[in-house]
């Protein structure tokens, strides 16, 4: 099965030994430049992800000296109804996904990562470098409300912890 997907999704790097899958987020090799094509795909990496048996811990991280920490518009349609609402349930699905993955996550956070800290905020474990930090940036810099699901799942982590 994970032949079916590992070089399926253009910015995530798959590799897999012993049950062990290591997905590094990038663009083009380097740090990952989210907008809504990573957005969408998103949604099925994690789907897929979480209906292989064969994955026994899965570790997300970064590539390069950041996480996430840049993100254009390319990609996303915040200004229709209909665009908005694609954006609105990829939202919802990717962390729904990440939630059906049944077996540990382990964040291994790089560096600065400032869009969708969320992502990593439900794994199981998050270990960071010390010069990481984490932050909703994007919402804001669209000029969009931060997202609500932010302060919940960073609740819901520190509590975890």
């Amino acid at each position: 099965m994970f032949n079916s997907y590992r070089n399926k999704y253009e910015n995530m790097k798959m590799k897999r030994e012993d049950g062990i899958l290591e997905v590094a987020l990038h663009s083009g090799g380097g740090p990952l430049v989210f907008n809504g094509y990573v957005h969408e795909a998103l949604v099925g990496a994690f789907r897929d992800i979480g209906d292989d048996p064969e994955n026994h811990v899965v570790i997300l991280t970064g590539t390069g000296n950041e996480f996430c920490a840049q993100i254009t518009p390319d990609g996303f349609d915040f200004f229709t109804p209909t665009g908005y609402d694609k954006i609105l349930r990829e939202g919802t699905k990717v962390l729904e996904n990440i939630l059906d993955i049944q077996v540990p996550m382990i964040a291994a956070i790089n560096g600065p990562l400032t869009a969708h800290s969320e992502y990593a905020l439900l794994c199981d474990i998050v270990i960071a470098t010390e010069d990481a930090y984490f932050q909703d940036a994007p919402h804001p810099a669209f000029g969009l409300r931060s997202s609500a699901r932010f302060g919940v799942v960073t609740s819901c982590s520190a509590a975890k912890n």
